[in-house]
Formats: C-alpha cells, structure tokens, sequence
C-alpha cells in the first residue's frame, strides 16, 4: 500500500520517543491508519500501513491501543472537516496471557516490530536517521525470514515473513539483521540485501560484541 502523505508522516518525529496512529481521511470516506513509531535523538522513524477501515473498525483499533477512558468520538470528529489527524498512543510490545494455565507471550503485532526496530537503531546505530515502512509477507512469497528494500538515501522497506511473529528471539535477530543492511544503505556502503560482505561482517561482529545478542542466543 502506498503513502501518498509520507511527507505529513514524516513530519510527525519529536526530538523524543512517541508513538502515535496518524489517521487520513480518503476521499471515499474511509480512513487510512498509520502507526508510526519515532525512537527519537535524531529521529529514526518506522511506520506501518495498517490499511483503510470503516469509521467503526478505526474506532476498534484505536480502543484497543489507547486508554480505556480516551473518548475515542471526539479524537476522530476533526476528521469530519479536515483530512488527518495524528493521535499519540502508548507502548505495546508483546502482551501476555494465559494459555492453558501458562502465562505465555501473544505473537508479536506489526507495531511491536516497529518499537523493536526504534529500540534496536537508537541501542545499536546511534538513532541514525532512517525512515522505514514495515511490511509482512508469507514464507513462501518472500522466500526467507526477512528482506531489506531501499527505496532513497535513508529510505527502505523491511518486509517481514508473518510466520516469524511467533518467535520472538528469532524476530528480534531477524530485525537487527535487516537493520545493519538498512545503516549500511543510509551511509551509502551497501544497498542490496543478498550482500554480506566486508561492511556487513564488521557491524555483525560489532553488534555480537556489544552484547545485544545475549538474550537471544
């Protein structure tokens, strides 16, 4: 799905970390969700086409990322005489709950991929300022885990096989791969994703020595 308002996305990164649901109104009434996710410092963005809703169903997504006491009508009635509208929303990273009498992790969503690569670009690459839209796919289309796809100087895609949510510690790995070759882009040393040269074994090696790596091993 395109984004045909990428500039007012792009516009919405603070000098801190947020979080936020930027909404357009199209022209057939629908609304399109974004979520976008700022890490901050130098403003790394990664954002997420959600899709286009009926005014319920954007009402249901909102409920379940905001406050139970947010008045969810009122946020969306500027939408009736303008087209956006961008709504900060707080952090979700992986709910728990209990299966069989086990507490046990829910896949991760979209959103959390986009916190965790935000997490990982301010941990690991000094908050580099990149954008990236986050996409999923199935195994089979993608033919891998995950993939890397430059579309401008600090501009790309990381598609995301939807297998791969299951997995935590492998989702994590997976995004601090596609990261080193998203850096690697922006500083104009490498944009192709099949390539692990000499650039791409020195961040490797770099971030393994960092520790990051640690949990998920």
């Amino acid at each position: 799905m395109g984004l045909p308002h990428k500039h007012r996305v792009e516009s919405c990164g603070e000098s801190q970390m947020s979080d936020s649901a930027h909404i357009y109104r199209l022209d057939d009434g629908k609304l399109r969700l974004t979520f976008v996710h700022t890490s901050g410092g130098n403003g790394a963005t990664f954002l997420r086409e959600l899709g286009d809703f009926e005014r319920w169903q954007a009402e249901e997504w909102l409920k379940d990322h905001l406050h139970p006491t947010t008045n969810i009508g009122a946020l969306l009635r500027p939408l009736e005489s303008q087209t956006e509208v961008t709504v900060p929303i707080g952090r979700i990273l992986m709910r728990t709950h209990v299966e069989n009498g086990c507490l046990t992790k829910s896949p991760a969503t979209i959103e959390d991929a986009c916190l965790l690569l935000g997490d990982y670009q301010r941990q690991c690459f000094d908050d580099r300022k990149i954008t990236i839209v986050v996409e999923t796919s199935s195994n089979n289309d993608l033919k891998g885990t995950a993939c890397f796809f430059p579309s401008g100087p600090q501009m790309g895609s990381i598609v995301l096989s939807s297998e791969l949510f299951q997995f935590p510690s492998a989702l994590r790995i997976s995004l601090l791969h596609e990261l080193i070759h998203a850096n690697l882009h922006a500083t104009g040393k490498t944009d192709a994703d099949d390539q692990h040269g000499k650039e791409f074994q020195a961040e490797r090696k770099r971030l393994l020595n960092s520790g990051v790596y640690e949990p998920l091993l």
